[in-house]
């Protein structure tokens, strides 16, 4: 071979693993603001050659690994240090300037150079810098890949490549390949020097006088591999005295023969070290696409990327472009983290467990003790014609399965239970022999469940059809301090209503505050038209829809549950947080009252809950089998009395003088 003859250099190809796709998909999901910043992304190649590939271009593969903190491969399998930056359109991706990005890449890499950390460690010669664009909601994913690399003065090679085993000699060669199936720290050996007399491996900062320089390469031609190139250009900047003058090169390539690596198809170039350009260093390495051409490349990933993960990733994006844009400071976590009981799954809890989706809510409970009827599939939006057939048609489960459906992410369960209720006794809890009653025994399991429940989730949804089936799940929610959020329907109007924390300075009140008497059966003696909840088909709607922003709005608020219900200056990212807000359809009409604590309320002064902690079923036994009980208690009994002996005076409307009514 001619000495004029140039060495030629065979360029990285890159090759995209789907994981990397997913994972990039997610870290631009993750990215707060639209921020377009540069992210370290680790790449490998690998100078093992397993199946037998002749003159194949070398390859850096990037994977989910790629964006760990720290590079996972060992063996034969090479690190390089990459950076990402993702574009927010694709009119940004394009308009990049390419010959800065690549320029500013190269700077970073000549100045480990100048440094000597890339003596230290040479891996920081491979590397590599990605352009990227993704389409969150066509998962287009637009890329160009660039391998920075010194534009140097030709490299002449002085002689034909030779193998390695053609120069060293056999005891050299046993030595070299224990070492090679022995070394560990792979990393600080993707450059090195082959020190020989007798052969040993060294750092590449240890070349010396007799020192061969030596890289691992990917390649599999008769041309070395793209990283000999900022080898050439370290040895000229760190080594002038060997400019112009004959090096050897060693490209470590390796073989598995079994378990073992063989070194036979490494090779040794002899080149004349080039000189540096003198305007300064100038960088090339953009990788063609395809046709061949310098220009980005494209995967369309819609049809390949999972299902489920698409689901999860689409309600990430519809939250993430809402916090990019209208709210920044919005707290997604609050919504992914809080979990949700829902007491009823009916029009109300369809509708409230649909709008919890789409807020990113992903623990979410059902508990009813219905069957789906005929009736509920247009109304219930949870439940289809099928259902309603299905020889086991629990509401709590086949809702939770839908949500599923739905949402394959979402961690949803269904339990049928009832909710114990005053107004509908149970008569004794125990039996001659000692035992509890039937009666007594399914009472207490439903209640020990219902108490269970109420202490594992965070927030407690009120969407029964009945009153007195909201007084002990009220009560329990006061006694462990969890937020409940109560929604109650009329014809034509309906009431959503935040319950405050036990220990709330600002007192707010529940649902049974305004209340002078305890709940009863209120379907005794009722027509059928008036035991079913019989409202305008919007009004669920619109109040379940409050209910879940009421939700969002505590989640979002530096206090939580115990938001202040009137304007203050403790605003949350929402906005106020109101206690209680009525509407009429009727009148297309809503207002925002605040109720306060009563401390005779029925079910959340501090005499019922010290009852309801320190007897537990029995208390409840006591409030279901004895009518007035709780009027006794909290003295509700006492203030009606006194109000039924005090004289009420009134105006005749006929002279105008006061009468004693």
């Amino acid at each position: 071979m001619a000495n004029s003859e140039t060495l030629q250099y065979f360029p990285f190809s890159s090759v995209i693993e789907p994981s990397f796709w997913h994972k990039l998909y997610q870290v631009k999901l993750d990215v707060d603001k639209l921020e377009e910043k540069i992210t370290p992304v680790w790449g490998k190649y690998s100078h093992s050659n397993t199946a037998g590939r002749v003159n194949s271009r070398p390859v850096m593969t990037v994977d989910c690994s790629s964006f760990n903190g720290s590079f996972e491969g060992s063996g034969s399998v090479m690190p390089a240090y990459g950076k990402l930056l993702i574009k927010n359109s694709l009119e940004d991706f394009k308009a990049s300037d390419k010959v800065k990005l690549l320029d500013e890449c190269g700077q970073a890499l000549w100045a480990d150079i100048e440094s000597g950390r890339a003596c230290e460690n040479p891996a920081l010669l491979n590397a590599f810098f990605l352009l990227s664009y993704v389409d969150l909601k066509k998962y287009h994913f637009y890329y160009w890949f660039a391998f920075p690399a010194v534009k140097m003065g030709s490299t002449a090679q002085v002689s034909a490549p030779r193998r390695l085993h053609d120069v060293l000699s056999q005891e050299e060669l046993v030595a070299l390949e224990e070492q090679v199936n022995e070394v560990a720290s792979w990393e600080r050996l993707s450059c090195f020097t082959l020190r020989r007399a007798p052969l040993r491996l060294l750092a590449l900062g240890e070349l010396g006088a007799g020192g061969l320089p030596g890289f691992c390469d990917p390649s599999t031609a008769a041309s070395p591999g793209w990283p000999v190139r900022n080898l050439l250009a370290l040895l000229a900047r760190c080594h002038p005295h060997l400019v112009g003058k004959r090096v050897e090169m060693v490209g470590l390539r390796l073989t598995l023969e079994g378990r073992r690596r063989s070194t036979e198809a490494s090779m040794v170039w002899t080149v004349v070290l080039p000189t540096l350009d003198e305007g300064g260093v100038q960088w090339v390495g953009w990788e063609r696409n395809e046709r061949g051409r310098y220009g980005p490349r494209f995967a369309n990933l819609c049809a390949s990327m999972d299902p489920a993960q698409l689901v999860s990733t689409s309600v990430d994006l519809n939250l993430k472009l809402m916090k990019w844009r209208l709210v920044p400071e919005l707290d997604l976590e609050a919504f992914k983290s809080v979990r949700c009981l829902l007491l009823g799954a009916g029009t109300l809890g369809c509708a409230v467990a649909r709008l919890l989706l789409a807020w990113g809510v992903q623990h979410i409970t059902f508990v009813d003790n219905g069957r789906v009827s005929y009736s509920n599939p247009v109304r219930q939006s949870l439940y289809t014609y099928r259902d309603c057939v299905k020889e086991h048609s629990s509401k709590a489960v086949i809702a939770a399965e839908a949500l599923r459906e739905i949402n394959p992410g979402v961690v949803s369960e269904g339990i049928t239970l009832t909710i114990p209720m005053p107004g509908h006794p149970i008569g004794p809890i125990k039996d001659p022999s000692g035992g509890d009653t039937l009666g007594a025994a399914a009472v207490r399991a439903d209640f020990d469940r219902l108490v269970e429940l109420v202490g594992s989730h965070d927030v407690v949804f009120l969407l029964t059809d009945s009153r007195e089936a909201r007084w002990l799940p009220t009560a329990l929610a006061a006694s462990k301090d969890k937020l409940a959020i109560n929604v109650a329907l009329g014809f034509d109007t309906y009431l959503v209503m935040r319950h405050g924390p036990r220990g709330a300075a600002s007192r707010l009140g529940c649902y049974f505050c305004n209340d002078v008497t305890a709940p009863g059966d209120s379907q005794k003696d009722r027509t059928v038209d008036q035991k079913c909840t019989v409202t305008r088909p919007g009004a669920a709607a619109v109040a379940a829809g409050l209910a879940v922003e009421l939700l969002a709005a505590v989640l979002q608020h530096p206090l939580r549950g115990a938001a202040p219900a009137e304007p203050s200056d403790e605003r949350g990212v929402l906005g106020p947080v109101p206690h209680s807000l009525r509407g009429f359809l009727s009148e297309f009409r809503q207002m925002a009252l605040p109720v306060q604590r009563f401390d005779r309320c029925i079910a959340c002064s501090e005499g019922v809950l010290g009852e309801l902690e320190a007897r537990g079923f029995e208390f409840l036994h006591a409030v279901l089998d004895e009518p007035g009980y709780l009027e006794r208690l909290t003295g509700l009994a006492e203030l009606r009395a006194d109000f039924q002996d005090t004289d009420v005076w009134d105006l005749s409307d006929s002279d105008g003088e006061e009468t004693v009514a």
